[in-house]
């Protein structure tokens, strides 16, 4: 059986006038021109693109006089808009990210942190952002890292992936570019904070000038995700497919998302079948983009549009 199908790959040609802007650079430009506009949501919350920055700037102040310096590695901790607002200021001071899922276990937190070489770690709650000191014996990453993200080794042992500033602004770009993500978009924030998805689901729309809609609570049922993404009228969501599979699996469920114009299935081979179902469930219309890359890529390295 011969299966004719094309892949793209996104890093094969440089983009138009690419540059050397880092994600800061490009959401500070974006927060130029769409001050008003609201950068993030949560439940009734939200910020503006002016807001956000002058947060931002604030806090890259204050990790910069708390001694973060140009290639540490800091662990961000929490799912609140202050979170959102410490992962672009610690870019900003030229430390790299590391995003670290509020549900871990403290040994399992610890033991990324110590692998990860951390200087600290920032807990972020909804009124306030705590720099702790790691116990880690701090790694100097090369400079220009922008994240660390962990695969796992041959042993099943987590590795630490350092990517870097060019890479990651090269990506955001080309999805926003590509998929022509603009002001008015809403785009849902649904991964794990351990997972390298969470870098795309906050930083493309940061720098298009779209919106970005966090959940009041983690619950990945059907009911509470689907209810959320009509509330705030997504109009893009980076799903995996067995979660998918699973939201569907209930046809009690309702799932239809009208506002939906775009879908990014990624992390898991995606089945014709379940493109069907999604589709026949969620929204006949809106596309379903499959990417593919594995962590040692910077979040993608090949996509797909599949047929409508």
């Amino acid at each position: 059986m011969t299966i004719a199908t094309t892949y793209t790959l996104p890093f094969s040609s440089p983009l138009p006038g690419r540059s050397d802007a880092t994600v800061v650079d490009l959401f500070e430009q974006t927060a130029d021109h769409h001050e008003s506009a609201i950068a993030v949501r949560q439940g009734a919350r939200t910020l503006t693109y002016e807001q956000l920055a002058a947060h931002v700037n604030l806090l890259a102040r204050v990790f910069r006089n708390a001694g973060v310096e140009t290639g540490d590695v800091l662990g961000i901790n929490g799912r609140s808009m202050l979170s959102v607002a410490t992962v672009l200021a610690v870019l900003k001071t030229g430390a790299a990210i590391l995003p670290l899922e509020p549900s871990l276990t403290p040994a399992e937190r610890d033991r990324l942190l110590q692998i990860s070489g951390a200087r600290a770690q920032v807990m972020s709650t909804e009124e306030a952002c705590t720099l702790l000191p790691s116990t880690a014996v701090p790694h100097i990453a090369r400079p220009g890292s922008a994240y660390v993200q962990f695969t796992s080794d041959s042993n099943g042992d987590p590795k630490g992936i350092v990517a870097r500033h060019g890479g990651l602004s090269h990506y955001t770009r080309w999805q926003r570019d590509t998929f022509a993500i603009a002001p008015g978009d809403r785009v849902g924030q649904l991964a794990n904070w351990s997972l390298e998805v969470i870098i795309r689901e906050i930083l493309t729309p940061l720098i298009s000038g779209a919106t970005l809609c966090l959940p009041t609570e983690r619950s990945l049922q059907a009911s509470h995700i689907f209810a959320f993404a009509r509330d705030c009228a997504l109009t893009i969501l980076h799903v995996v497919p067995s979660l998918a599979r699973h939201w569907i699996a209930d046809p009690t469920s309702d799932l239809a998302l009208p506002a939906l114009r775009t879908t990014f299935f990624a992390g898991e081979p995606l089945t014709s079948s379940l493109v069907h179902s999604w589709r026949q469930r969620v929204n006949t219309t809106a596309a379903v983009v499959n990417l593919y890359g594995s962590t040692e890529t910077t979040l993608a390295k090949c996509h797909h549009v599949t047929a409508s």
